[in-house]
């Protein structure tokens, strides 16, 4: 005879959410890489949108402190350079949105399949990423939005789907020579 548990009852709560978690784990167990690349990619928006919440005095410590490494770095291997915190900072935008489109592309292979008839997702969902993040900058002390910032963070995710759809040509092209 199962015994009903109260509903303000800890073991009551306790029983539903492991329930919850086991379906979950069957559900992900056959195809776990698929929820692995959307977690990865929420954590890169994410990561996107904390840097875009910094303050204009935190978002410059950090600049130049990326500006510090890539001069000490260019200084041992005897190359001299003017890279300003200016171009560090519009390399990061780019950076993290080509990684976005990557990871935006390979989910939407995953999960639609059919890669070039919604080659749209990555973009759009990149876009919209881009726009949400100049939003945020509006609201911090010392920022400001730019379009050209979501031009420039758009033009990251063209580039990052790009590659990927270039890889995976490349993947196809030599599976099909095996296979041959």
């Amino acid at each position: 005879i199962p015994v009903k548990l109260p509903f303000f009852s800890l073991t009551f709560w306790y029983w539903n959410i492991k329930a919850y978690f086991w379906t979950i784990l069957i559900i992900m167990k056959r195809n776990w890489y698929k929820y692995l690349f959307i977690i990865l990619t929420v954590c890169v928006i994410g990561f996107i949108w904390w840097n875009s919440s910094q303050n204009g005095e935190e978002s410059s410590d950090i600049s130049q402190g990326v500006l510090y490494e890539i001069m000490q770095l260019f200084a041992r291997i005897g190359v001299s350079t003017d890279i300003t915190e200016h171009i560090v900072r519009k390399l990061a935008h780019f950076t993290e949105f080509t990684a976005l489109g990557m990871l935006l592309s390979i989910d939407t292979a995953l999960f639609l399949k059919k890669m070039k008839q919604y080659i749209w997702v990555p973009f759009f969902v990149g876009l919209l990423v881009a726009l949400v993040d100049e939003t945020i900058q509006l609201f911090p002390i010392g920022r400001s939005s730019k379009v050209t910032d979501v031009w420039l963070d758009f033009s990251g995710v063209i580039f990052g789907t790009i590659i990927l759809l270039v890889l995976r040509q490349i993947y196809l092209f030599k599976l099909r020579k095996t296979l041959k």
